[in-house]
């Protein structure tokens, strides 16, 4: 894909830099984080790339670099900088980066309701068992048991983690939504997993008060 860059009129591939004068390029309205990074729109992005790529824009973008140009080119520079950290910041983490994958598919996870409707029944009983169990424990200050639940929650997560990979990985090579459907399912019990292990984190330090 070409843009034209407003600075010397000549065409050059999109992006943040202009190749043949070395202008920032205005940010293309509603660019996902994939296309800000430059990156393909898949879950595996791999950390090294996306944390190469990163640094190498954010060093180009980067308001010093630009202080001494006009003021346009310095608000891009202040544009481009909160872009590429908001990009980085969502895809760097394996559950972000799914959840935010799903929305720009289509599946939105944030909206009211959805979660509810994403989490698989069987889970649900888990739920219930892990919240009674972890309840009893801070009761009781067993700090003993709160670590296991802990480490159970890890386990399960890591579990979890590997499908929804593989469903988007599924879903690359075939096009089929219903691998997208089930990538929701899994990224809604990693969610759920995410708020029950702070929960836990938490019990541990009161058990480790009551010590």
């Amino acid at each position: 894909m070409t843009a034209l860059c407003p600075s010397c009129q000549k065409s050059c591939e999109a992006g943040a830099v202009c190749a043949s004068c070395g202008a920032l390029l205005p940010l293309e309205p509603g660019a996902s984080h994939f296309q800000v990074l430059g990156l393909p729109e898949r879950y595996d992005l791999g950390d090294d790339r996306l944390e190469a790529r990163f640094k190498e824009l954010h060093k180009l973008v980067h308001p010093d670099r630009h202080a001494q140009r006009a003021p346009d080119q310095r608000r891009l520079a202040l544009q481009w900088t909160t872009a590429l950290n908001d990009a980085h910041r969502v895809l760097k983490h394996p559950l972000a980066r799914a959840v935010y994958l799903l929305r720009i598919r289509g599946i939105d996870l944030e909206k009211p309701g959805v979660q509810a409707a994403r989490m698989p029944v069987e889970f649900l009983e888990e739920v219930m068992d892990q919240r009674e169990a972890l309840g009893l424990a801070k009761a009781r200050g067993d700090l003993e048991t709160v670590r296991q639940l802990a480490g159970q929650s890890r386990e399960r997560a890591e579990f979890e983690l590997g499908k929804l990979r593989e469903h988007f990985e599924q879903f690359e090579l075939t096009g089929q939504r219903e691998e997208l459907h089930r990538a929701a399912a899994s990224a809604t019990v990693l969610k759920y997993l995410q708020r029950f292990e702070e929960e836990v984190e938490a019990a541990e330090m009161d058990a480790l008060e009551l010590e």
